[in-house]
């Protein structure tokens, strides 16, 4: 029908699949669920392992940007979220380096050997050593501070001061807030 076919391509754009669905809206998944009998029985709690989560295009790190790539500020701006993902930071390298090809996934084999233990930020702090910019983070949080917000624009350059380690994560909600009510 029109509507399996629009959900098809929404779950395709989103990364999921029709299972995924099925996983988090069977009665099996829901906090509690009636029997045969017609008591309510405890089950697992559902796994929010996806929640938050949209699939990353792929980048490469190859120039002129291959058809169906990202280049890597579009690639950055979309993997520095991954904050905001509801999963483990197991989750995060995987997710992360499924979507990287050719020479960036190099990168990360490579920092995978030396460093065992790198976490997903360090995965994004590789990646922008090599194909970022070469402006330091505390530059970049004074531009930000100076610079005021298009209508429609995302807040992106405040990943790329926390990819430079200008910022801490656990102040980005409140630097948000601060440039808003500047803004206002």
């Amino acid at each position: 029908s029109d509507f399996a076919a629009k959900l098809n391509v929404f779950l395709q754009k989103e990364g999921k699949s029709v299972e995924d669905v099925r996983t988090i809206v069977t009665p099996a998944s829901m906090p509690s669920a009636v029997t045969n009998e017609g008591k309510m029985e405890r089950s697992t709690p559902p796994s929010y392992e996806g929640v938050g989560y949209r699939k990353l295009r792929f980048f490469s790190g190859i120039h002129p940007t291959p058809v169906g790539e990202d280049d890597f500020e579009s690639w950055m701006d979309q993997a520095a979220q991954m904050e905001e993902w509801q999963c483990s930071d197991t989750m995060k390298r995987q997710r992360l380096a499924e979507s990287l090809r050719g020479p960036a996934s190099d990168v990360i084999r490579s920092l995978r050997m030396s460093k065992p233990s790198a976490g997903a930020m360090e995965y994004l702090h590789a990646l922008d050593d090599i194909y970022g910019t070469t402006e330091h983070g505390e530059d970049l949080y004074l531009c930000f501070h100076t610079t005021y917000q298009e209508e429609d624009e995302k807040l992106s350059l405040l990943h790329k001061v926390l990819v430079k380690k200008g910022i801490l994560a656990s102040r980005l909600d409140q630097v948000r807030m601060e440039q808003i009510l500047k803004g206002a």
